[in-house]
């Protein structure tokens, strides 16, 4: 009887599961955002080759296990990703989102000529030959799909006005992650912080993981190529990159090899001079 029972409340939770309309939360135009489950595991690394993998076991925590077939993404691919997001925000699953070459290149921050918009096309193409699977010890399947996802036909690139122009649909995993748990960052500092792919990856493990971490599953998660010598020395020159942009300052203790909080204040910015402006060297008070 208890387990007819269990097997009855399984099927309604089902069906009720099968009914639900995700959509995307709503966050404001200067942050971006990422899912928990991609922050703690190593979707988005801190790499610089496309790698292609298959079935290959990220390195997560919080109990996470990620399964991932596709392309090694980088920052790049965050940058990009996250740029359609927050042109999807609010939107439910399903949604076709339709853009230019020109529109997104310049949310992300990069230039709009040919060769970049012909870089886009490759990095969208990148995030849709993804296949990944996130399970929870607890909870089970959480995630089990492409991470961007084209429509089939002429939709997925056009032409608009002589522009390259692009439409994906929002995976309904990707909509059902990001309207609870999920993580922003400053996109002002983020750009600061471009072409430092290891600081840019800390910045988004730092917008949900403020605890102690040791350095080793740092090297891990963040899916360095390096040897763990070598990314420790690389650790501490993000950190201080990423506390000079005004992100998360945090440091390393060589005595437990951790990477915990510090309560530095960042660097002082000098002020830029408009032009024509004389730089007035002040003399120093003599006590």
């Amino acid at each position: 009887v208890i387990a007819a029972l269990v097997a009855q409340t399984q099927t309604v939770l089902e069906q009720r599961e099968e009914g639900r309309i995700y959509q995307l939360a709503f966050w404001p135009d200067d942050r971006r955002a990422m899912p928990e489950d991609f922050i703690f595991s190593a979707v988005f690394g801190a790499v610089k080759a496309n790698r292609q993998v298959t079935r290959e076991a990220l390195a997560s925590i919080n109990g996470l296990t990620v399964i991932y077939t596709g392309p090694r993404l980088n920052q790049v691919h965050a940058d990009v990703w996250m740029g359609i997001m927050h042109l999807a925000r609010q939107l439910p699953e399903g949604t076709l989102v339709r853009f230019t070459a020109a529109q997104l290149l310049r949310l992300i921050g990069r230039h709009t000529g040919k060769s970049q918009r012909e870089q886009l096309k490759t990095w969208i193409a990148q995030l849709c030959a993804t296949d990944l699977m996130i399970q929870q010890d607890v909870s089970g399947k959480r995630f089990a799909k492409k991470i961007l996802d084209r429509p089939d036909g002429d939709l997925a690139e056009q032409d608009r006005g002589g522009q390259s122009a692009f439409a994906v649909v929002i995976p309904r995993d990707v909509a059902r992650l990001l309207s609870s748990g999920f993580g922003t960052v400053d996109w002002q500092q983020r750009m600061a912080l471009q072409n430092k792919p290891l600081a840019l990856w800390l910045q988004l493990f730092f917008s949900r993981f403020r605890r102690p971490v040791n350095v080793a599953q740092l090297h891990a998660l963040s899916g360095s190529g390096a040897s763990l010598k070598e990314f420790r020395r690389k650790l501490a020159i993000a950190l201080e990159e990423l506390h000079g942009a005004g992100g998360h300052a945090a440091a390393i203790d060589r005595a437990s090899d951790t990477v915990a909080p510090t309560t530095r204040r960042p660097p002082r910015q000098r002020r830029q001079l408009h032009e024509g402006q004389e730089c007035i060297p002040f003399p120093r008070l003599v006590k």
